[in-house]
């Protein structure tokens, strides 16, 4: 389903690029994804999803927010998703299919790659 191991050989350049900056900026209170300029991904990468994972420290509690998506993926979508948790789209909200996937993909520390189910 996924891949959480991968070396940065891998990953295409603007992704690379994504994926550097979110390391460097790290403040230790955990970067967000939307705190990081996204502008240089590319059409090469239109069918990327890039997802924050919130999980509350006190609960356990964890939720999804899509905060890229590629071109094809945007295409593809009957919803609106960007900077919406998946907990409030229906269908979408634990239970569902692309919920499970999330939290297999989330399951670590570090970011993994995997099919987009949304």
């Amino acid at each position: 389903m996924h891949k959480t191991d991968f070396t940065l050989a891998e990953l295409p350049g603007a992704l690379r690029r994504v994926f550097l900056m979110w390391q460097a900026s790290d403040r230790g209170d955990g970067v967000r994804l939307r705190d990081i300029d996204l502008a240089e991904l590319t059409s090469d990468l239109d069918v990327i999803v890039l997802t924050e994972i919130h999980r509350d420290a006190v609960t356990g509690a964890v939720d999804f927010e899509p905060v890229f998506l590629g071109k094809s993926v945007r295409d593809r979508i009957a919803q609106p998703m960007i900077g919406q948790r998946l907990s409030t789209l229906p269908g979408k909200g634990p239970g569902s299919g692309i919920w499970a996937a999330y939290e297999a993909l989330g399951h670590g520390p570090r970011p993994a790659a995997g099919p987009a189910a949304l």
